[in-house]
Formats: C-alpha cells, structure tokens, sequence
C-alpha cells in the first residue's frame, strides 16, 4: 500500500442519511437461559418482566413496543406471576387459543345463575280435600301399627300434604299397610333432607372464594379443600338416586286397601321422585362445571418455573406459553390481559354474571434473533491517496461530445455507502467498527475495506482502509475523439477489476 499523507479537516457533513444511534447497540434485551418472567402489579396495572439471573425485587416496566432478542433456536418459554385465571384472561394476538376454558366458565354461570329466585322444587300445593276422617284414639286402642311421621316433618309441600292424609285416614290402612308405608318414610325424609340443600347457592360460594383467590400460595389449599365439598355434594346426589330406586320399588309394590288413597299416595311420591330427578341432574351439571373452574385453577399452577431451586426469585411464576420463530424473521405479538368481575348486573335480580371490566394491559412485545455482531448501513464520505480514473464528455457544440478523462484526484471527498459491523458493546463512548464501503453512484465502481472507531454519543464515527477498484479504460475511442452521444461513450468503457490494493482512504461518519 502506497503511503500517504493526509490534511484533515474537521467539518459538519449534513444531509448524510443512515440509521439511528441505537443501531450501534444490540437491540432488544437477551434473553438468557430460554426463559422470560412477566409480572402485573394489580394495584397499578403495570407489567414488568425480568430475566434469568437478574432480580424480581426490582422489575422493570415494560414500555410498548419492547423486543427482546432470543439466543439458540429462536424460541423461548415465557412464565408469568400468577393470576387469578377466573379474574384475569390473558391472550396473545398470534395465538390460537381454544374456547375450552371460556366454555367451562360460561356453561357454570349461566347453569348457576338460572337457578336463583327458583325453588327447589316446583309442585301443585292445591288443596287436597280430606278422602275420610278417621279415629286415631280407636286406632291406638286395638294396639296397632302407628304410620310413621317424621318428627321435623318435610321441606317438600306435596309430602307434608299426603301424610296428614294419611295420618287423619290410618283407620282405612290395614297393619301390614301401615307396616310397609313405614319402611318408605325413613327414605322419603332421607332423600327430602338431602335434596333441600341449595347446590347452586353452595357452589356459588365456593366459586366467590375461587374468584378472590389472588395469592399463588393459597391455591392448592383453597381448590384441594372445596374439591372436598364439591366431592360430598356428588356423593349426596349419588346417594339420593340409590335411594329414589328403593322407594321406587318399594312403591311400586304398595298396594293399600283404599283404592283411591292408594292411586294419591302412589301420584304424589312418584311425582316427587321424577322432580327430584330434575334437580339432581341440574345439580350434577353444576358440579361437573364446577369442576372444570377447579381444573382451570389448578392447571394455572402448572409448570412453575424451573429456576425456582436455585433462583427463589422465580418462584411463583408460571409458564403460560412456548414462543419460537424461523430464521430470518421476528415475531410480533400484541398482550392482552382483561380483568373480569362477578357481580349483579341489575340490582333488582338474584343472579349475578361474570362480566368483563376492562382491558388492564395492552403491550406489544417484539421478538428477534440474538447476534453478538450489530450491522448497519450509514452513508458517509472518505478521502483516497489515489485517484479513482474515469472518462466523461464535453460539449462542442452541433450536437457533437469529445471524450475527456474525468477523474476523482486524491484528498478530494467522495461520498460512499457504508456497510458497519461493530460488536455489541454498549459503550456512549466507543465503539470499534469494521466496515465495507461501495459507490453508490455506480460510475467509478470501487470498494472500500477497514474499520475504525464510532462515538455513538456524538453520533460521529472515523475509519480508514484500503481501495478496491474497477480500472476503466477505452476500448475503441479515445480520449479527444468526437461522438454524437454519451451512449457510445458507455458502450465502449471496459472495467476491470484489480485485486491489488489501489490506495487507502480516510472516512468519515456523522449522524450515522
């Protein structure tokens, strides 16, 4: 390389086009170790994220827009402090998700709700008229059977009905009559007991106490405990159709002596029965959706991260979901996250919905590939120790051009696109930059090649290196000749590509 001597001036160079500051700098923040926390502060709404290694004392805000940059294989797993799934839905725009979860809830409160301001049954209480007044005093006399008559009585109108009949007509029942009805009493009180408690008032309870659950470490106790009771409510329900199918039996083969007190008696306990059935089956609906919000609950809960060993920071956050991408592209994804509530939505009725309250988050996070090296492209000027030939036109007049030798001579400034490569050191105050420099005019084809030295907190950079050029020379004219276009002119200039180094070059960046 030829040796040369430079004047160097410092100058404002303006109109110079290139990419920001921040394209010196690694963009996004790296996510090590695979694994991105995510964390809502409910009392603010704010969302926050730290990484693998770092504190979850001090979270930072996540400001919209954010991108994070995968190492590896371009995919991550992305945990989340808890939330109250029932309260809080989280969605991401480039996810299909299935409607499993939002069918659970849906199908229970509405199953839920259509039950309150109904009775637990719904019977004909019209009066029934005495058959026949019978002699209970004349009864006890002979010494016979007494009908046996639950001492708290029945929840249920129909029942408490068609045993003060049959107390007030025990004269019409014959003693073996009497000794089977008094088999069925025993389990009509059983199953009327059972069957007054309000399922749906009891699992609404349990789901207020799910709704509210806000600390992870309540969860497993909370769920486990009224999975317990929503256990004794199925085993009730099982319980009260083992019973129905004995007194279904057993009334079936009931015949009493009076014909039409035994056709009421026979009425009124199948009607009971088939209502019951009704309930029963709503009510196992209820608990089948029932469990399904425990499932939702418990299923919140895991994949707890698995830094939580050696990272006690990490515990109590959750994987909520994988993300990868190809090579060569970025993934954006818009975060949803809505808060819902469970209340009254008219003050004049009993039931209550769960109801959305609103959009507490809405984030854009951006996802790309992770790489030690920063490119970017700037345009700038160099100054050369050598001069970079070419061949151009004057005008004679009449329509006729005359070849001139146009060339750049050295020191002069040339204005060139730059290609920059700098490792990610996230300095405001230096930087190393190794670069690739071309004409960007395309008429004195050259290529620069070296580095240097950037200042990104001045946004100024200087490099130099050596020239690479395409000598041009004519094939058939010559220098001095006439022609009557530039066309001919192009035509005939050959280039030729010399890999000798031609000279070195001085350049200078400025508002990169």
């Amino acid at each position: 390389m030829k040796t040369f001597t430079f004047t160097f001036l410092l100058f404002s160079v303006t109109y110079l086009t290139g990419f920001a500051q921040q394209s010196l700098y690694p963009r996004g923040k790296k996510i090590k170790d695979q694994a991105l926390y995510l964390s809502m502060d409910a009392t603010d709404n704010t969302l926050s994220y730290f990484l693998t290694g770092k504190t979850s004392d001090n979270p930072i805000p996540i400001k919209d827009g954010i991108i994070f940059s995968l190492a590896g294989d371009n995919s991550c797993s992305i945990y989340m402090k808890w939330l109250n799934p029932l309260k809080y839905k989280v969605l991401w725009k480039d996810t299909t998700f299935t409607d499993d979860r939002d069918k659970a809830l849906s199908d229970f409160v509405g199953l839920l709700t259509s039950q309150f301001g109904t009775p637990v049954t719904s019977l004909n209480s019209a009066e029934t008229k005495s058959i026949v007044k019978g002699s209970r005093a004349a009864l006890l006399a002979a010494g016979t059977t007494e009908l046996s008559i639950p001492a708290n009585g029945f929840n249920n109108t129909a029942l408490t009905l068609l045993y003060l009949q049959l107390r007030a007509s025990q004269d019409l029942l014959t003693e073996s009559d009497r000794i089977n009805f008094n088999k069925i009493t025993p389990l009509l009180e059983n199953v009327d007991k059972k069957i007054s408690t309000n399922i749906p008032k009891e699992l609404e309870g349990i789901f207020e106490k799910l709704f509210a659950l806000s600390d992870a470490t309540n969860v497993a106790s909370t769920t486990a405990l009224e999975s317990s009771n929503v256990d004794k409510f199925e085993t009730q329900q099982t319980e009260i159709e083992s019973t129905q199918i004995e007194i279904v039996k057993l009334i079936t083969e009931l015949k009493l002596s009076d014909v039409l007190l035994n056709s009421y008696t026979r009425t009124t306990v199948s009607n009971f029965i088939e209502q019951n059935s009704l309930i029963v089956n709503s009510n196992r609906n209820l608990i089948k959706n029932m469990r399904s919000v425990i499932a939702i609950i418990n299923t919140s809960q895991k994949n707890e991260s698995s830094y939580n060993t050696n990272q006690p920071e990490t515990k109590g956050y959750y994987k909520i979901r994988p993300l990868s991408f190809e090579d060569g592209k970025r993934l954006q994804t818009k975060l949803t996250i809505t808060e819902y509530e469970y209340k009254k939505t008219d003050a004049s009725k009993e039931r209550k919905e769960l109801v959305k309250k609103s959009d507490v988050t809405k984030k854009t996070l951006v996802f790309e590939t992770y790489d030690f090296v920063v490119v970017s492209v700037s345009t700038g000027i160099f100054y050369g120790n050598t001069t970079l030939r070419g061949f151009g036109v004057s005008n004679t007049g009449q329509g006729q051009f005359s070849i001139t030798e146009d060339d750049i001579k050295s020191n002069t400034p040339i204005t060139a696109l730059f290609l920059n490569f700098n490792p990610g050191i996230r300095s405001r105050y230096f930087v190393p930059i190794a670069q690739i420099g071309l004409d960007p005019t395309k008429k004195r084809p050259f290529i620069l090649y070296g580095g240097g030295f950037a200042f990104p907190s001045k946004k100024f950079a200087i490099t130099a290196g050596g020239i690479l050029a395409w000598e041009q020379s004519l094939n058939k004219l010559a220098v001095g000749q006439t022609i009557s276009s530039t066309t001919e002119l192009e035509k005939d200039i050959k280039y030729t590509f010399n890999l000798k180094t031609k000279g070195a070059y001085v350049g200078i960046q400025y508002n990169f």
